[in-house]
């Protein structure tokens, strides 16, 4: 589902899980529109001049910072004043979606419309058009031509305030250019936020770390970093790592602490600030970007004093980092492309007089008996020992299929892991799934237990 924390705390639910209660309500409390909120009285008609009306409303909103339109709800003077039932014809949300697919160009992944029906009359009731905010914007509704979008004419919309316009030459242009640059300012901040949050960590730990960096190409606005801001992100910590039951090796409990930052909330197991962290920490900067690191703890080490690495662990780690980085993303209102950088750095080591890293091997499950069931790990056959001092990982996905699906944390996590255990020459992963499932055949009962679980109930809320 989409994430609009301004308006689930304005109507006391998800946009996503509105009913004629919350809209009751609002009219009732005579909410007002915002750039984020549109009321219509009647459905669109299906006129050339209705459809283009839909996709200007829609763009006009993608174009700003994504937002919602309530078909069913008149307004006067800008605040919700009467409810209008409208019909619920067969196929309506069907046609409005082709209409947006046709007439809108760039292509607007993510917008969605469903219905609430009166309870009353069921065959009348409301539309809810959910739009993410877009990376791609600006988005222009395409005018003069037939209804499989073959026009020539373009006109871009903007949702400002509580009124939708349309931009001048100048802001298309300048729209044009942050759209061209973004990419490349992307990578380059989300290395910022991966280099500031390294130099965080203590270097004289004697284990090897996992980091994640992440930064969203549409940040958040939700949030300036007050500390009513720094406490509800330790809550919002204690919710996810509560919400459902944990996966074994997940690095934050239900009880943490943050502490203030700059212009971010810095949560750790810790009871204490430390700018050099021996604990797993997350930095979660309020435009959506954040940073999150972990020890690992090695199994042992071998005759070479190399590190032995947990590959199922390992994984577990970035599937929960994901989770997280993600869930706080969604939760100050970013949206768009979230592009992460994960990097497994090796345990420092002094021989004689030079600072170099101990080398690490990867260790899987293993069977020791057939019949009985996987309770030790042994060398992956014919992987590598890696020297490296870390092993990079990138992966892009989108945030709103994030918060729709939960197959795409694990995929986005899939993705990341499948490039670490590449430096040891292992091409399979143990747990995570290329298609977003998660395995639990080549791991212990104990922890498949706890994947199934997890799994069972992400799956009941989606």
């Amino acid at each position: 589902m989409h994430s609009f924390p301004r308006l689930t705390a304005l109507f006391g639910a998800p946009v996503d899980a509105l009913t004629y209660t919350h809209l009751a309500d609002a009219v009732a409390r005579q909410i007002p529109e915002a750039e984020d909120l549109d009321f219509k009285q009647t459905l669109y008609e299906k006129t050339t001049e209705g459809k283009q009306e839909l996709a200007k409303d829609v763009s006009a909103l993608a174009n700003a910072g994504g937002g919602v339109i309530i078909l069913g709800i008149a307004e006067q003077n800008s605040v919700a004043a009467a409810l209008t039932p409208v019909l619920l014809p067969p196929k309506e949300i069907e046609r409005m979606q082709q209409i947006c697919h046709y007439q809108i160009r760039p292509f607007l992944p993510g917008a969605r419309v469903r219905q609430v029906a009166d309870p009353v009359d069921p065959s009348t009731g409301f539309y809810v058009i959910s739009v993410p905010r877009s990376a791609d914007a600006p988005h222009a509704v395409i005018r003069g031509g037939n209804d499989n979008g073959d026009g020539t004419l373009l006109s871009y919309a903007l949702r400002d305030g509580q009124v939708t316009r349309y931009l001048a030459e100048a802001e298309i242009a300048r729209r044009y250019r942050d759209r061209f640059t973004s990419r490349a300012e992307l990578r380059a901040s989300l290395n910022l936020v991966h280099d500031e949050g390294l130099s965080h960590i203590n270097r004289h730990t004697e284990q090897p770390w996992l980091t994640l960096a992440a930064y969203p190409s549409a940040p958040g606005t939700q949030r300036l970093g007050g500390s009513a801001d720094i406490v509800a992100t330790a809550e919002e910590v204690k919710e996810w790592a509560a919400a459902d039951p944990p996966l074994p090796g997940q690095f934050f409990p239900d009880y943490v602490e943050a502490f203030p930052g700059v212009r971010r909330a810095v949560v750790t197991t810790a009871q204490s600030y430390s700018t050099a962290h021996n604990e797993a920490f997350a930095e979660l900067l309020f435009n959506g970007s954040g940073f999150v690191a972990t020890p690992i703890e090695p199994l042992g080490r071998a005759d070479d004093w190399a590190d032995q690495i947990a590959q199922d662990v390992l994984e577990i780690n970035l599937h929960a980092m994901v989770s997280l980085l993600s869930n706080h993303a969604s939760q100050v209102g970013a949206g768009g492309d979230f592009e992460f950088r994960a990097q497994l750095r090796l345990t420092p080591h002094v021989a004689g007089s030079v600072l170099t890293v101990r080398p690490a091997v990867l260790h899987s499950p293993y069977q020791r008996l057939s019949n009985r069931p996987i309770d030790s790990y042994q060398l992956v056959p014919r992987s590598v020992q890696v020297h490296e001092v870390s092993m990079d990982a990138r992966t892009t996905a989108n945030l709103d299929e994030f918060a729709s699906n939960w197959r795409t944390q694990v995929r986005a996590a899939h993705a990341l892991a499948s490039d670490i255990v590449g430096w040891f020459a292992v091409g399979d992963t143990v747990i995570l799934r290329r298609d977003g499932t998660l395995d639990t055949v080549g791991v212990d009962p104990d922890r498949g237990q706890a994947i199934s679980q997890w799994v069972s109930g992400q799956s009941s809320t989606t």
